[in-house]
């Protein structure tokens, strides 16, 4: 059996203002294709299909086109998509009657029944092969929301923490006793792993923050392959090659952009056991830029880089320019910075993704000494963690942060 795990597609992604169809367009074609000189058996979204809770509808058409094309290619396909913490739960599940005429299931939210038990029925999915055998379980865990948790109550020490791990140990406990020997186990997490590489901007630290980050031993070693979302930089947790997030596929940021974007393919053995994995690039339709390549330049030196900046002969047109992001070293105010940016590229077919503007001896970073960054690029917990501190002098309490993060989720939801 060969199974494919993708996960941060962030369909209906802009950055700063400019649409990304193109682009995953571009992916969609390529995965679909690649799926099938692989003779996948199964394809695993671990979250954030969508960019936000509201996609336009260009974002629903990219997904519905998407199956649609792999129902006619690889009729056999089973295709679990794992609702993200960027995702509408009941959006997710809303098509799951005509989904599953496509060998679709949609995990938006985590499966309850109406006492408030977990639904193992809804959550345990077999996976088949393409003589019909079932190779494994999967544990199709979605991100897991507040209301999703026992109350803090149950537990001693980090309620987060310890509500998330009984969640997955009571569903790990449940698939054992109906697993068979020649049957793996495979789980799904969209969530944020200790020790895991975040980039700047493009990820929230959710769970309350990065103090309240899973730990890897939250998965026992007898488990086969964990599917992780929520990371855009593919990567193994805690040295561990069989707990993986394949990373997103796209650059979210120009910050990502040296990332290793890729897929990953799992192939099972005859047992149900991990045999081989391998990552395959992702291929990149659209170059992304940045003045310096490192570091940063005096606004003169960077207008001089600018007007010498080498593109390709022929204008690829809008939605395929690469992007650029500027870095510049200021000595003080500049009110014309945007302006003699803009001037340097005019008539350069690029799109301008960024100003990142440093004063000379400030002590920050790089991502932390930054100007005219989107709302899209915020951490709404950060925003809200500065404002009150601003405000009261000290960090906000744990209950305070739980609270702001299930108004935002129950906001989020309704629009």
């Amino acid at each position: 059996m060969k199974i494919i795990h993708t996960a941060d597609w962030h369909l209906g992604h802009e950055l700063h203002g400019f649409n990304r169809r193109a682009e995953q367009d571009a992916f969609l074609q390529w995965l679909s294709a690649t799926m099938v000189e692989q003779e996948a058996d199964v394809l695993i979204v671990a979250g954030d299909l969508f960019n936000t809770v509201n996609p336009p509808a260009s974002a629903y058409k990219q997904l519905y086109q998407f199956i649609q094309q792999n129902r006619q290619k690889i009729p056999n396909l089973q295709t679990i998509l794992i609702g993200g913490n960027h995702d509408s739960p009941s959006r997710m599940e809303a098509p799951t009657p005509l989904f599953q005429q496509f060998g679709v299931s949609s995990i938006g939210r985590l499966p309850k029944k109406d006492d408030d038990s977990l639904d193992f029925e809804k959550i345990l999915i077999p996976l088949l092969n393409r003589n019909g055998q079932t190779k494994a379980l999967l544990a199709a865990v979605p991100y897991l929301r507040q209301s999703d948790l026992p109350p803090p109550s149950k537990f001693d020490g980090d309620p987060l923490v310890a509500g998330v791990s009984w969640v997955y140990a009571q569903i790990i406990e449940e698939a054992k006793k109906q697993l068979n020997s020649d049957c793996g186990l495979i789980l799904t997490g969209h969530c944020y792993m200790q020790g895991g590489d975040i980039s700047q901007f493009s990820e929230l630290r959710i769970l309350g923050g990065g103090e309240h980050a899973l730990p890897v031993d939250l998965f026992p070693q007898a488990v086969d392959y964990v599917a992780l979302g929520h990371l855009h930089k593919a990567q193994k947790v805690g040295e561990r090659d069989e707990v993986r997030y394949s990373g997103s596929p796209l650059p979210l940021s120009v910050t990502e952009r040296d990332y290793h974007h890729a897929i990953r393919v799992i192939e099972l053995d005859d047992k149900g056991s991990v045999a081989r994995q391998e990552s395959i690039k992702v291929p990149r339709v659209v170059e992304y830029l940045r003045v310096p390549n490192r570091g940063s330049l005096s606004l003169k030196d960077a207008v001089a880089a600018l007007e010498k900046l080498p593109l390709a002969p022929q204008d690829p047109g809008l939605d395929l320019r690469p992007f650029l992001e500027v870095v510049v070293e200021l000595t003080g105010p500049e009110p014309g910075l945007g302006s003699k940016i803009n001037q340097a590229l005019e008539g350069k077919a690029v799109r301008l993704a960024g100003i990142q503007a440093l004063t000379t001896g400030a002590e920050n970073s790089l991502a932390d000494t930054t100007t005219a960054h989107s709302l899209e690029e915020i951490n709404p917990e950060e925003v809200f963690s500065q404002l009150h501190i601003q405000k009261y002098q000290k960090e906000p309490e744990l209950e305070l942060i739980k609270a702001f993060a299930e108004i935002r989720d129950g906001l989020g939801e309704e629009s």
